[in-house]
This record gives C-alpha cells, sequence and structure tokens, in this order.
C-alpha cells in the first residue's frame, strides 16, 4: 500500500472538527454512512476486506450491499480530503494513498474496539495515523 505523509496542522485541521448529525445547525455536516456507529458498520459487512458486494434484480438493476456502500462512503470521505488540499502548494503534496482492503482493515479494527464511535471518527483515525509515514 502506497502512503505518503500528511502534515500535522492538516490532520488537526481535520479530525479536530465537531462532528454533527446531518440536521445539526453547527459543526461539520456529516451525511450518509459516516454519521452511523461503528457497530452498525461492523454489523453491515461481509466478505474479504474492502471487497464490493452486488446482486442484480430480475430487471437488471444493480444493487450495493450495505457494506459496499459504507466502504464508498469512507473513499469518498478521503477522496474529498486530498482534494480540498489539493490546491495547496505545500499541503497539497501530502495526499493519503492507501488501497480499499487496507482503509477497511483500519475501520474495522478501530470500530471493533470502539462499538459506540461514529464511521467518520473511525475514518478520522485512520488519515491521522498516516502522519508522518
Amino acid at each position: 500500500m502506497a502512503i505518503k505523509t500528511l502534515t500535522a496542522a492538516t490532520l488537526a485541521a481535520m479530525i479536530s472538527l465537531p462532528l454533527a448529525s446531518s440536521n445539526a445547525q453547527q459543526g461539520a455536516w456529516i451525511h450518509g454512512e459516516g454519521f452511523r456507529s461503528c457497530a452498525e458498520y461492523l454489523n453491515a459487512l461481509k466478505g474479504p476486506h474492502g471487497s464490493a458486494q452486488t446482486m442484480t434484480g430480475t430487471d437488471g438493476t444493480k444493487y450495493w450491499s450495505e457494506g459496499t456502500q459504507y466502504i464508498a462512503w469512507i473513499e469518498g470521505y478521503i477522496s474529498g480530503f486530498n482534494e480540498f488540499f489539493a490546491s495547496d502548494p505545500v499541503r497539497g503534496l501530502h495526499q493519503v494513498q492507501i488501497d480499499g482492503p487496507a482503509i477497511d482493515a483500519f475501520v474495522r479494527q478501530y470500530c471493533k474496539a470502539h462499538p459506540e464511535s461514529k464511521v467518520v471518527e473511525a475514518v478520522g483515525f485512520l488519515l491521522k495515523s498516516q502522519e508522518g509515514q
């Protein structure tokens, strides 16, 4: 897995944002699977780390499993983090580059230890863990 370094200031700014539900009036507006609990994340997972589970309906429509939706949300959050800092001439040099199975393994481990935490908190700790690597 390829990983690049993030500055401490960058991580501190992202991780220290207050968490809030999608209907809160202050703090970061977290929408979707990120605001759900780690216990819910663990209950939704099936299959090996980072794998996508799909089902095709009788009409040909493809459906994604709940666990796959979590993985997509997490990967989108990390991509958004990278995009946000990409335009900064200093911080943009420090992008998080980590593959799906490694992301899933980290978040599963964090969530097993902290089932009441929010998924977005687990991803914040993932981003923080990449500091200095």
